[in-house]
């Protein structure tokens, strides 16, 4: 399932690399986020592939090499984070983005995570999951529903 970061006060170290992670991030307006581990003589372990692949090599380098903090703004202006709101509907912002998939198609958004996932492999990953979706109870009635009633009017069940 997709998944989302409600990011509250400091991101720091494995806490902004746990929330590089998600899928979908939601932050206060008073965060502060950063990689600050080459202070320490350290790099980000999962950090520095997740967060090239969401803010491109040149920014990813300078968070990485000079472990400054980010504010909100400036990581919204990045793509560090996607959104951002004030402190108090940080988890209220999270759970709405998140619930919207709760009665989704469960197989097609798996699908489109594992494709996003494959990276540079994610073309010949597509195939496979589009082909795989043919034979779900969910894509029949999707397809069914658009034809008849347009986008977004299905009700799926997971299977």
């Amino acid at each position: 399932q997709p998944t989302v970061a409600a990011i509250s006060g400091y991101a720091l170290g494995a806490g902004l690399e746990l929330a590089l992670g998600a899928d979908h991030r939601i932050a206060g307006d008073n965060v502060k986020l950063g990689l600050p581990q080459i202070h320490a003589g350290l790099i980000p372990l999962a950090g520095i592939r997740r967060l090239t692949a969401l803010v491109g090599p040149g920014v990813a380098r300078d968070l990485v090499y000079t472990g400054r903090f980010v504010s909100p703004d400036e990581a919204h202006d990045i793509g560090l984070v996607d959104r951002v709101v004030a402190p108090d509907d940080v988890y209220t912002a999270a759970l709405a983005w998140a619930r919207r998939f709760t009665t989704g198609p469960a197989r097609a958004l798996a699908a489109a995570k594992a494709v996003f996932e494959a990276g540079a492999h994610g073309h010949d990953r597509a195939r496979t999951e589009w082909a795989q979706l043919f034979e779900t109870e969910d894509r029949w009635i999707g397809t069914r529903s658009y034809v008849h009633d347009g986008p977004g009017s299905a009700t799926f069940v997971g299977r």
